[in-house]
């Protein structure tokens, strides 16, 4: 009776313990879920706020401001992904991670190339094109990381991976549609955000060889704050605006800041600790349909034919790009 009683009680126990692990399953996904909703969301916000910020504030004021307040806000998560590393340092019996002089070298020059070089590039052809058309070009910076990973990250570049490049590079020829250039779309505008997503796959490259060594959030962090300061010198020798007009735009300034960097890179940090640096990759997928239709929304773009099979294409080819390495990433 007591054996009985015994082996009830155990069932139970390993029932109860079944469920709690599939709560906690269940739980974790929908965090991770509603992580990459939310990065999607503020990231697909990037382009609009720089529209209406091209109105008022200089194409690098808006730019510095943006990464000075998004800096600041990843300081805290940086700090503790320091902890966490030093942790793992000591159980590990490892000795501290001190960055050599080349390794500052580079994140300078890592930072210098996302906020002045890339973003800033990608500022001055956002104001001079559609928010939905800058989006779903910013949006390609993933296919042109992979040319770059080719020279620099050791990643080969597969048969698959040209088709999927060329694929993007119709869409975008679709979404552009130089034969009938859309009302508030220019040739130069368009030419500039290209040439930014481009600079920007390769920040992404430079960053993530950096990145193993010190954190992916540490390093985020340090060139956005390195790129700041630069933009920063810049402004002060070209005699560009600092403050002027930020006080008339103060909740633009905050917005881009604040949720657009800073939440972008935080969701998109916490996607990547709950889940996969693949799985945080969707969000950037997500945002190439929701930026043009938030465009629509709130600054009345309109959607031609063309701009749908653009949009369509590049999608097209993300989703293949995301579709192998997250299935693998989901099977792990």
């Amino acid at each position: 009776m007591n054996n009985n009683n015994i082996s009830n009680s155990n069932d139970n126990n390993c029932s109860l313990n079944i469920c709690d692990n599939k709560s906690n399953l269940n739980q974790g996904s929908n965090k991770v879920i509603l992580f990459v909703i939310l990065t999607a969301l503020c990231f697909g916000t990037l382009e609009i706020s720089g529209k209406l910020a091209g109105n008022s504030l200089d194409v690098f004021q808006f730019t510095f401001w943006r990464f000075f307040i998004g800096g600041f806000c990843l300081i805290p998560i940086a700090f503790n992904e320091q902890k966490e590393l030093g942790r793992e340092s000591r159980t590990q019996n490892l000795p501290p991670y001190k960055p050599r002089l080349t390794d500052i070298l580079i994140l300078i020059g890592a930072g210098i190339l996302c906020a002045p070089v890339s973003m800033g590039i990608c500022q001055a052809g956002i104001v001079r094109s559609n928010a939905a058309t800058a989006a779903v070009i910013l949006g390609t910076n993933g296919m042109f990381a992979m040319v770059f990973a080719h020279f620099l990250g050791g990643e080969r570049m597969t048969s698959r991976k040209w088709f999927l490049l060329l694929l993007a590079l119709a869409g975008l020829t679709f979404m552009i549609c130089p034969w009938n250039l859309q009302p508030g779309n220019t040739f130069l505008g368009a030419a500039l955000v290209l040439i930014g997503s481009m600079l920007f796959g390769l920040y992404t490259v430079i960053g993530k060889i950096i990145a193993k060594k010190m954190g992916a959030i540490t390093q985020c962090c340090a060139s956005v704050f390195s790129g700041a300061v630069v933009l920063w010198l810049f402004l002060l020798i070209s005699g560009r605006p600092i403050l002027s007009g930020v006080s008339d735009n103060i909740f633009l300034v905050a917005y881009a800041g604040i949720v657009v960097t800073g939440g972008g890179y935080l969701f998109m940090f916490l996607t990547i600790k709950n889940s996969s640096v693949q799985t945080s990759a969707i969000s950037f997928f997500l945002k190439i349909a929701l930026a043009p239709l938030l465009s629509v929304i709130i600054l009345g773009e309109s959607l031609p034919w063309n701009c749908l099979v653009g949009i369509l294409c590049v999608l097209a080819s993300s989703f293949l790009n995301l579709k192998k390495p997250v299935s693998k990433a989901i099977k792990d």
